[in-house]
C-alpha cells in the first residue's frame, strides 16, 4: 500500500492506494504558521494511518520547488528545510517529495483512459501551476521546471507579477485574473447583471461569473472572451514547445468546461488535444502516491 499526501495552502489530502485502488481518503487543515507545526501534523497523521494500513511507501506533493529533498514553498512555512530527510527519520519509511503539479500531471497521465506518455498539466486557480510528463516521466529540470505561470505573454508594459517580472501568464489567465477583470467591468457597467451580482455579494467569484455567463450577460461574455484569448496564448505556446498528446486543465473553473472548452480549443488552434482533468482535486494525492524514493514513478 502507498500513501499520497497533497499539501495545500488550506487543506492537506491523505490518500491510501492499494494497487491503484483507493482504500482511504481524508483531509486535514494545513498548519501555516510554522514548519514545526506542519511537520507534527504530518507525522501524527501518518503514524495513525500506519496503525491501520500496511503502508510501504509515502509520497508528498507540495506547492513549491523541490531540490535534493529540500522544499521552498511561498504559501506554506517551508523555506529550504530538508523535509524528505526529516520525515524519513521520523517515520522509518521511504519518502518521496515533488511539486504538486508534477504529481497531478503524473496521475493524469496514468489514470486517464487510455493512459498517455506525453502530457502537460495546467492547474487554473488563484494562480497557475504546471506539470510536464514526457515519455512517461516527470520532467523537473533543476527542480523548478513546469512553472508555466511565469511564461511571459506581454513583451512590454505587462502587468507586474510577484516573481518580480511583468506580463506573466498568471496575471492574465488565472481565476483571480478573471475575477479582477470582471469586477472592473462590473463597476464600469452599472446596468449589467454582472454589476448586480457584484453589488449583491460585495464582490465576484467564479461561481457568480459563470452564473452571469449562463444567464446571458453580455458584459460577462465580453470579459470572458478576452480571458479565453489570454488563456489560449499560453496553451498554444505549451503545445508547440512540448508537443504533448494532451494538455489537461484542472481547477475550479474547469467544472464549467462545457461553457468554454470548444471555444478554447478553437483559439489554441493546434492539433494537440485539450481536455479536462479526470481526477480534479484528487490528482495531486494520486500522483504523490505513485512516487518512489528517487522521484521516479512506479
Amino acid at each position: 500500500m502507498r500513501l499520497g499526501m497533497d499539501l495545500g495552502g488550506t487543506l492537506t489530502k491523505f490518500l491510501v492506494l492499494e494497487r491503484g485502488e483507493k482504500r482511504h481518503e481524508e483531509s486535514l487543515p494545513t498548519p501555516n504558521k510554522s514548519f514545526a507545526d506542519l511537520l507534527r501534523m504530518l507525522t501524527d497523521k501518518v503514524r495513525e494511518l500506519l496503525a491501520q494500513y500496511p503502508i510501504t511507501h509515502i509520497g508528498i506533493g507540495v506547492p513549491g520547488v523541490v531540490r535534493d529533498g529540500r522544499v521552498e514553498a511561498d504559501n506554506l512555512p517551508i523555506h529550504g528545510e530538508p523535509m524528505q530527510e526529516l520525515l524519513e527519520r521520523e517515520l522509518g519509511l521511504p519518502v518521496a517529495i515533488d511539486n504538486d503539479a508534477n504529481c497531478a500531471a503524473l496521475a493524469e497521465a496514468n489514470f486517464r483512459k487510455p493512459s498517455c506518455r506525453n502530457l502537460v498539466m495546467v492547474t487554473v486557480g488563484t494562480g497557475i501551476g504546471g506539470g510536464i510528463v514526457l515519455d512517461g516521466e516527470i520532467r523537473r529540470g533543476r527542480g523548478g521546471m513546469g512553472e508555466v505561470c511565469h511564461m511571459s505573454i506581454e513583451a512590454s508594459g505587462g502587468l507586474p507579477c510577484a516573481c518580480g517580472g511583468r506580463g506573466c501568464w498568471e496575471q492574465y489567465a488565472s481565476t483571480m485574473a478573471l475575477v479582477r477583470a470582471c469586477e472592473r467591468a462590473a463597476k464600469e457597467a452599472p446596468e449589467s447583471l454582472l454589476h448586480s451580482f457584484y453589488r449583491e455579494h460585495g464582490g465576484l467569484n467564479g461561481i457568480l461569473i459563470f452564473r452571469a455567463l449562463r444567464e446571458g450577460c453580455p458584459v460577462a461574455r465580453k470579459v470572458f472572451s478576452e480571458y479565453l484569448d489570454r488563456l489560449a496564448v499560453g496553451l498554444r505556446n505549451l503545445s508547440y514547445i512540448f508537443d504533448p498528446d494532451v494538455i489537461v486543465l484542472s481547477g475550479g473553473i474547469t467544472r464549467d468546461g462545457d461553457l468554454f472548452l470548444e471555444d478554447l480549443r478553437a483559439r489554441v488552434s493546434t492539433d494537440v488535444a485539450i481536455a479536462i482533468s479526470v481526477l480534479q482535486s484528487e490528482a495531486g494525492a494520486y500522483g504523490a502516491a505513485m512516487l518512489t524514493r528517487d522521484g521516479v514513478c512506479e
